[in-house]
């Protein structure tokens, strides 16, 4: 598996590059709204991507070939951070009304 770089677009797409060949290997779409922030889960097998729409989609890369959304969830307002707990089951993202959230990634 290559070393890959993730970027958020303005149109909401999310592009995994090949980082040694500066190719873009996958783009990801499933939001039409700006995508803020993106973070690699700490194993590198997920993507969780955040949307000025207050969305959040957790990406499954796992499979480069043919990645997926896992997991989807909405927030009040524009999520501004987002930070995966070391183990992977959890991903926390706070909004700009302040709000903090915890997402267990693990459940159904």
């Amino acid at each position: 598996r290559p070393p890959i770089l993730v970027t958020a677009c303005k149109d909401g797409a999310v592009k995994l590059f090949d980082s040694r060949k500066g190719v873009c290997v996958h783009t990801l779409s499933g939001c039409d709204s700006q995508c803020f922030c993106v973070q690699f889960s700490t194993d590198g097998m997920r993507i969780a991507a955040a949307y000025e729409n207050g969305r959040i989609i957790v990406w499954n890369i796992a499979d480069l070939l043919a990645p997926f959304a896992e997991k989807t969830f909405t927030a009040n307002g524009t999520i501004l951070h987002i930070a995966w707990h070391e183990d992977n089951q959890f991903l926390s993202f706070g909004d700009e009304t302040g709000r903090v959230y915890v997402l267990n990634i693990a459940s159904s």
